[in-house]
């Protein structure tokens, strides 16, 4: 008999809930604690899993932990683009917004007689989760707070990308030499960066989310 999987539903929803409040996947994996290479090997045999669940193909109880944790990562990272597109689409819209808040903590099982109990198999102690939620609710909210975070981790969706093109005389290429180019490049980033502060100060109507 092999030994048992590291893949728990416990570890994979600490791992999960970090994500889902916004930690990138990679930093949540210290919650675990598991290391990247474990990440990815356990991704990689969930996504096996689900392609012949989705088939109607039985899954191996062996491989159903990694579907979990596949199904549980992806079900954190969309709850966390929702959760800020929610607030968003209130502001725009006037509504007041509904901040629920979740916090876990991990205590020790304490035995009768005092001493902490230990796994049988590892020896680790061991652990049991309290989750407690908090529901409040505010009248006014910046939007602009949760659409700064979804261009900063869902770059692909909802970051802004901006088109330039550059010229020299009459529509011709630019002249560098190679000595220069370097000088040329950080001209570059200075306007842009003096661009980004110029965009991030500008006023911002609150009725209305920019598209």
């Amino acid at each position: 008999m092999g030994r048992p999987t590291r893949c728990t539903p416990a570890l994979t929803q600490r791992i999960a809930d970090r994500h889902a409040n916004g930690l990138g996947i990679l930093q949540s994996l210290t919650f675990g604690p598991i290391c990247e290479t474990t990440h990815y090997n356990w991704v990689e045999r969930g996504q096996a899993a689900l392609d012949l669940d989705n088939a109607g193909e039985p899954v191996p109880e062996s491989e159903q932990p990694f579907m979990g944790y596949v199904r549980a990562i992806r079900k954190a990272a969309d709850e966390f683009e929702d959760y800020h597109l929610k607030l968003i689409q209130d502001a725009a819209a006037g509504r007041p917004s509904v901040t629920v808040t979740t916090t876990t903590t991990r205590k020790p099982v304490t035995l009768k007689n005092g001493e902490m109990a230990r796994d049988p198999d590892t020896g680790e102690i061991l652990f049991v989760e309290e989750t407690s939620t908090r529901t409040a609710e505010s009248a006014t909210y910046s939007w602009q707070a949760s659409a700064w975070l979804l261009e900063r981790t869902r770059r692909e969706r909802y970051s802004r990308t901006v088109n330039q093109v550059h010229t020299g005389p009459d529509g011709g290429p630019v002249a560098t030499t190679d000595a220069g180019r370097e000088e040329a490049l950080l001209a570059e980033i200075d306007r842009l960066a003096e661009r980004l502060v110029t965009d991030t100060n500008a006023p911002v109507d609150d009725g209305a989310v920019s598209p």
